[in-house]
């Protein structure tokens, strides 16, 4: 059985997940439950809760276990529509949905937490979506700005411009984990450091948390070079 999530708080559950958990209960904490475009499901098998489904906007994350019900999560997906679904690899494979895969690699920071300075977000957005950062989708600015404002006022996301030459984003930042969805450098200050030395900030400013990161093949060196250690796989579809 599905349901929705009536509190602000996730149910307490055993998923293996990190990644995908972190998203979900970021963007509860973002928002809670009282806005149209966020929405969490819970759904609940041989009375144990089996998935947890999260919709922001168009986009879907799933975190489930092996006891799931996967053909009534694929009937209910189809029913409240999607443009992007993201979990694990076996579960978009049950489902029978064509995805990339991506692999998850982590950091365990020990330091103590640290204030970030509040960004200009015009110059993260700027440095972001240049035309320079081939193979990133542009999105338009005032949702980027609404979006990554608020979050960084519930503490629930963190972003650091070093020298406006380098950007790193936390987009999803929790008591206990967060996940990076990016370090981004443009074109003429790549290969100095800089990528790496933001990166290292932003870690470093986050304290003591588990801190993820999806990656695509060719870029995960550059986290294994900074101290990031693989951990798992994530599946994403997109609808084009």
């Amino acid at each position: 059985m599905i349901k929705l999530l009536e509190k602000d708080k996730l149910p307490s559950v055993n998923f293996t997940d990190g990644f995908s958990m972190t998203k979900i209960k970021a963007n509860l904490w973002s928002y809670g439950n009282k806005y149209p475009f966020l929405n969490v499901w819970q759904q609940t098998v041989d009375n144990t809760i089996a998935a947890l489904i999260s919709k922001f906007e168009d986009t879907l994350v799933l975190a489930a276990n092996s006891s799931a019900d996967l053909f009534e999560i694929k009937e209910f997906t189809n029913v409240i529509g999607y443009k992007s679904l993201q979990g694990e690899p076996w579960i978009l494979k049950e489902m029978n949905i064509p995805f990339k895969e991506y692999e998850i690699l982590m950091k365990k920071w020990q330091g103590a937490e640290s204030l970030l300075p509040i960004p200009k977000i015009e110059k993260i957005y700027k440095i972001l979506y240049s035309e320079e950062n081939e193979g990133i989708k542009p999105t338009e600015f005032e949702g980027f700005y609404v979006d990554l404002s608020h979050r960084i006022r519930h503490g629930t996301a963190a972003a650091l411009n070093l020298e406006n030459s380098a950007v790193c984003i936390a987009s999803h930042i929790t008591n206990k984990h967060a996940v990076i969805s990016g370090v981004f450098t443009i074109k003429n200050e790549r290969e100095k450091g800089k990528g790496s030395k933001a990166l290292d900030y932003l870690v470093k400013a986050l304290g003591e948390r588990d801190i993820f990161v999806a990656a695509e093949d060719k870029v995960s060196p550059f986290y294994l070079k900074n101290g990031f250690t693989p951990c798992g796989k994530n599946a994403i579809y997109e609808n084009e």
